[in-house]
């Protein structure tokens, strides 16, 4: 992918030409970067094939998914050969969702909406929301809670429902905050700083109306 990406014809994803960023693996499973571009497509597809040939390792077409940042629809159709065998299928499950009536929903049916909701919250008053509803099957009022919140977190295994710890995630966070401030040698790291802050302190950073909520 590195040779690949040493093309004329190819283009990076507009957030990895500084990095030189065209894919990330961890285990047997890899993201794949690139410009929304029949030509960088190609590429990517090319380079693929001759890897299969060379190590008999093939590509699960099985288990690929594409994800598009703001292309054209058409766009999207023209590099998504399989697009239009998903797309009733994904509006039947929305539908299905949007039909769902929380106060109707049993004890495992609402926990099962919550593990679907929760990711991303780190603030008190989201658990706190999160504990009335599963309890009352509101996101208000008062409850009656039969087990305390730190046996919900606990994992399936262990007796609780696998809940997210919200305080200990905001923990998390703020340690993942401490590590771009303390400039830790990782990829991740470098990338905030040389594509977000572009040199600055995140200290002095100004969010913009773009920037996602992390």
């Amino acid at each position: 992918m590195r040779q690949a990406s040493g093309f004329s014809v190819f283009k990076f994803h507009l957030k990895c030409p500084q990095l030189g960023i065209t894919h990330l693996s961890f285990a047997d499973d890899m993201v794949l970067l690139t410009s929304a571009d029949m030509e960088s497509f190609w590429i990517i597809k090319e380079t693929l094939g001759l890897f299969g040939e060379l190590t008999s390792l093939m590509l699960n077409c099985d288990k690929r998914a594409i994800y598009f940042g703001s292309p054209p629809q058409q766009h999207r159709k023209d590099l998504s050969l399989t697009h239009e065998d998903y797309e009733l299928f994904t509006r039947r499950i929305c539908d299905k969702i949007s039909s769902w009536q929380s106060r109707h929903l049993s004890m495992g049916g609402r926990a099962q909406l919550i593990r679907y909701a929760i990711f991303g919250y780190v603030i008190e008053e989201v658990q706190e929301r999160v504990r009335t509803f599963l309890w009352s099957g509101k996101d208000e009022g008062t409850y009656n809670a039969k087990v305390s919140w730190a046996i919900i977190c606990l994992p399936l295994t262990e007796g609780g429902l696998g809940f997210e710890n919200l305080s200990t995630w905001n923990t998390v966070c703020l340690c993942k905050l401490w590590n771009i401030a303390s400039r830790n040698e990782t990829l991740w790291v470098k990338w905030v700083h040389t594509v977000r802050l572009k040199g600055g302190s995140i200290w002095n950073y100004k969010k913009r109306d773009m920037d996602i909520w992390f």
